[in-house]
């Protein structure tokens, strides 16, 4: 078979498989009552297995380490954007005050000037 034909042989492969996904996958096709019926059969087996594959999961030090980092992350792009608005402010102040200004300007020289030493 040539590359051609392999070509053309996966395009019609996946046209027939979206044909046969169009007609019996979707709102009220089939297929979707079917696998609802298997699975409200098997319910309550099924909750077991997930249920104890999720316990383990959690249970897991890596997971409790995801969940640390996670929240640490969240609760540190709460506060940063929490606090650009008050940084935003004090900016302004600096920026309509020459007094203020003069005195940040220093205060940075000094900053620099002592990391530097």
């Amino acid at each position: 078979m040539t590359d051609l034909e392999k070509q053309i042989l996966g395009q019609v492969q996946v046209s027939i498989a979206k044909a046969i996904d169009s007609e019996l996958v979707g709102y009220n096709k089939p297929l979707n009552k079917l696998a609802e019926k298997v699975v409200d059969e098997n319910f309550d087996e099924v909750y077991g297995i997930m249920n104890k594959a999720f316990k383990a999961v959690v249970r897991t030090e890596e997971f409790e380490k995801t969940i640390l980092q996670e929240f640490e992350h969240k609760v540190a792009k709460m506060l940063v954007g929490q606090m650009s608005g008050h940084v935003e402010k004090a900016v302004n102040r600096v920026r309509q005050d020459p007094t203020l200004k003069a005195k940040m300007i220093l205060a940075i020289e000094d900053i620099i000037e002592s990391e530097g030493k």
